[in-house]
Formats: structure tokens, C-alpha cells, sequence
């Protein structure tokens, strides 16, 4: 596992995949603007932006991103703003911002539009609950990427000996939502459901072309299998913040388990992981654009320092509890709103 995703400078070569020119042309303004101030903020949200289009998942989400920014005229603030919008609404979104879902074993090159994503949604389970005891049926009661079991496997699993139970351990798993609902996402709209401003409008663009089927994932579109995994409770905290994210390889449902810190006591030192199903209709697969999705937000959130700044303004909440008087805390207060706004859509009824 890599443990080179630390804030960085954008680079001045351009990457090889960026041989399109409306990218280059974008790109340069991302260096631009990271390089014309000593402000931190603006210079993280320059690189948010530059990122965006070093790791975008596919090419229509490279162009798209390109043209967004290119649709801030070189205007420096509207692009700083930009880039503030994608720290607010779509990394912060998913980061572990969302409705933490409950524990699971509790009693009870292609675009993204040629897919199957939406046909598969509509076949979702209807409810939180069954969603969890589909997933881990499919997942073999195990957690995908540390392979340790859940302690449903010894009554559920006919065969399975102690001593394969002991060999990894067993935890209560959870219940992962790759991406959460649609209507996260949909803050930025107006109550006709329309975006806000030219550049929500924008932001929206982005996270269709990045893959994410708006439209399926309302309401209970979220349980799909497609977007769950089980994953055990610390292995699902580190991928809800961002510091653990599957890439693909070229191999189809196998990925390479990438992280911005040691993990390797989570996943016990894991390289790869393999995805299987014994029934692709019933009980589908997560989806690779979704995977992708989450691992381009992940990159982006490390290397652009967003990552970083959303964990101390976490700590800041949790330490200050109140805001002070003299307004320091106003910053503060805009991420709890986030917080507040995204938490309020209960994803684990």
C-alpha cells in the first residue's frame, strides 16, 4: 500500500493523460491561482481543482472538470470559489460527514453512462436492513478488505471450522455506503430542485461525468448492493474518511487497497482485493465507477491538503464545543452546517 498521498504542490509537467488541450488550458489556471497567493485555503482549493483533472476517473469527467474551470474566465475569486464549492459539497460529502449506518451483524475506460448502474439500482433492496443481511451473504460474512469474519459467519457458514474463525478473527461488521444518498449531493439545489448558481450547476455536471447516477440513488436507490460493502468497523472508518480507497486494476473487481497512512495491522497487510459473487443478478458486485468515484475523491482530498484541513476543523468542533464571541469560529460554523445539512438524511433506517 502506498503511503506517498501527503499534501503536495501541484505538479509543473503535466501529467502524460493530460494531452487534451482545453485540460492543459485549465490546468495551467489551477497553477495560476496556487501560485499568485500565500493564502492556504486558496491555495488548497487551487490544487482541489488541478487534481480534479490529474485523477478525474475517466475522460468525460477530465473534460468536464476542464470546463468548468475554464467557465470562470480566468476570474481568480469565482475560481477560488470553485474550488471551495468542491471541498464543501463533494469531498466533504464523502468524507464521513454522512449518517454513520448502524453495525450490520445486529440482531436482527468506459463511461460511466454505458453502464448498468441505473437498471441495477432499480432492483435495490427497499430497506437498510435488508441491504446488510444481502451483503453479507454475498460478501461470504466476512469484511471485503481485511477478510476477517463477522461473528454471523460461525451460525451461518455450514462447514466452517474454528480454527478458519480463528485464523482471522471475528467483528461485529458494518453495513458501507460507497457513495451516501443522492440527496447529500442535492443540497446545492433550490426547492424546484434546480442548482443554486452557475457553478452548483457546474459542481453537478462533475459528479455525473465521476460516475454517480443522481436519479437512482434517491430514496432508497442508496441500499443498493452495487453501492455497499462489509467492512469491519475500523477498516469502514478509514474509508469513510478517505484514508482508504480501492484502485482498480486491469484485472475486472480487483483492486489495489491504496491509503494515506499505515493500515497494515486493519487489513492484515493486504495488497489486493478480489471481488466474487455466487449469483451477479441477485446479489451484484460494488460498482467500479462508484469505487472510482470514491478513490478520485480520496486522491484529491490527500494531495490537495482538503483532507487534512476537514480533520482539523473536526478536532477544532469537538475540542471548542462553542463558538467564541470575538468570530473566530465562523469557519466552524459553515462545517458543522455541512455537517448538520448532510447528517439529517437517515441512510440506515
Amino acid at each position: 500500500m502506498s503511503s506517498l498521498w501527503r499534501p503536495a504542490p501541484l505538479p509543473t509537467s503535466l501529467n502524460e493523460k493530460i494531452n487534451v488541450e482545453h485540460s492543459r488550458r485549465a490546468y495551467d489556471l489551477c497553477l495560476k491561482l496556487e501560485k499568485s497567493t500565500a493564502e492556504a485555503k486558496t491555495v488548497m482549493h487551487a490544487r482541489v481543482l488541478g487534481y480534479l483533472i490529474l485523477y478525474a476517473p475517466n475522460d468525460a469527467a477530465e473534460a468536464e472538470v476542464a470546463k468548468t474551470i475554464i467557465s470562470c474566465a480566468a476570474n481568480r475569486e469565482e475560481l477560488n470559489q470553485l474550488g471551495e464549492l468542491f471541498v464543501n459539497w463533494f469531498i466533504n460529502t464523502l468524507r464521513k460527514s454522512r449518517a454513520r449506518t448502524p453495525v450490520c451483524s445486529s440482531t436482527s475506460s468506459r463511461s460511466p453512462f454505458e453502464g448498468g448502474i441505473s437498471a441495477r439500482v432499480q432492483e435495490s433492496p427497499k430497506e437498510h436492513h435488508d441491504a446488510k443481511a444481502q451483503a453479507l451473504i454475498r460478501d461470504g460474512y466476512r469484511c471485503v478488505i481485511s477478510g476477517v469474519y463477522d461473528i454471523l459467519a460461525e451460525s451461518q457458514l455450514p462447514g466452517i471450522s474454528l480454527e478458519q474463525l480463528d485464523a482471522v478473527g471475528e467483528v461485529n461488521t458494518q453495513c458501507a455506503h460507497i457513495v451516501p444518498a443522492s440527496t447529500h449531493f442535492n443540497l446545492c439545489v433550490d426547492e424546484q430542485g434546480e442548482p443554486t448558481s452557475r457553478l452548483a450547476a457546474s459542481m453537478l455536471s462533475v459528479l455525473k461525468r465521476f460516475g454517480y447516477p443522481v436519479e437512482p440513488f434517491n430514496g432508497v436507490g442508496v441500499h443498493s448492493l452495487v453501492n455497499i460493502m462489509t467492512l469491519a468497523r475500523s477498516v469502514h472508518d478509514l474509508f469513510d474518511r478517505l484514508q482508504l480507497w480501492l484502485e482498480a486494476t486491469e484485472t475486472p473487481h480487483r483492486y489495489r487497497i491504496q491509503s494515506s497512512r499505515r493500515t497494515g495491522a486493519i487489513v492484515r497487510r493486504r495488497e489486493f482485493v478480489t471481488f466474487t459473487t455466487s449469483d451477479p443478478h441477485r446479489f451484484p458486485l460494488p460498482s467500479p465507477e462508484l469505487l472510482a468515484l470514491h478513490a478520485a475523491c480520496a486522491k484529491v482530498a490527500n494531495l490537495s491538503g482538503a483532507a487534512e484541513y476537514l480533520d482539523k476543523v473536526d478536532r477544532d468542533i469537538e475540542e471548542n464545543g462553542v463558538l467564541k464571541e470575538n468570530g473566530d469560529s465562523s469557519e466552524l460554523l459553515d462545517v458543522a452546517i455541512w455537517r448538520a445539512l448532510g447528517n439529517r438524511i437517515d441512510v440506515g433506517a
